[in-house]
């Protein structure tokens, strides 16, 4: 068992049920209940920095996973489209904190992330719809534009393509 956890959370044994598995109750008690804090952890941010940039063929796996995701699905009538991640963060912020800013995170790393993941889809099914989420605090003013400077595919998958906005926004802020 790691007797830590990664900065910037201290890590405390969490209680679990007889399953092995912690209750959400018990999950909400750590941090004080502020689950995004994990996203800033080094090991969380670095992970999802490497997926984003393909350390050790991280994204190319994902790819093939989407590929393979939109190959079983291709003829449902019971899919509207995929959602290639949900409430992405920045990726690794260590190295680099401006990444925190929305637009730079949204432009240099989720646009390519997303693009890559489109073209995957679009290779087995051109019809369903691929939504894509900005970072999600976008709701402070000074960070209203996206930053994106096209949808995932460009011009041939812009009727496609669905920026599945929403916010998290702390009400304690």
């Amino acid at each position: 068992m790691i007797e830590n956890f990664p900065f910037p959370l201290n890590y405390n044994k969490t209680p679990v049920e007889p399953d092995g598995n912690p209750t959400r109750e018990n999950c909400d008690k750590i941090n004080n209940n502020y689950f995004p804090a994990y996203d800033a952890t080094w090991a969380c941010s670095s992970s999802l920095g490497r997926v984003y940039n393909n350390y050790n063929g991280l994204l190319d796996k994902m790819s093939a996973y989407w590929a393979e995701v939109a190959r079983n699905f291709v003829d449902s009538p019971f899919v509207i489209g995929f959602e290639l991640m949900n409430e992405p963060f920045p990726g690794d912020i260590y190295p680099n904190v401006f990444i925190m800013i929305p637009p730079i995170a949204n432009r240099f790393y989720l646009q390519p992330f997303y693009n890559t993941l489109n073209k995957a889809i679009r290779a087995v099914d051109k019809k369903h719809l691929v939504f894509f989420q900005p970072v999600t605090w976008e709701s402070f003013p000074f960070f209203e534009y996206f930053g994106f400077s096209e949808s995932p595919g460009g011009e041939d998958y812009k009727n496609k393509s669905v920026l599945a906005f929403h916010n998290s926004v702390d009400e304690n802020l």
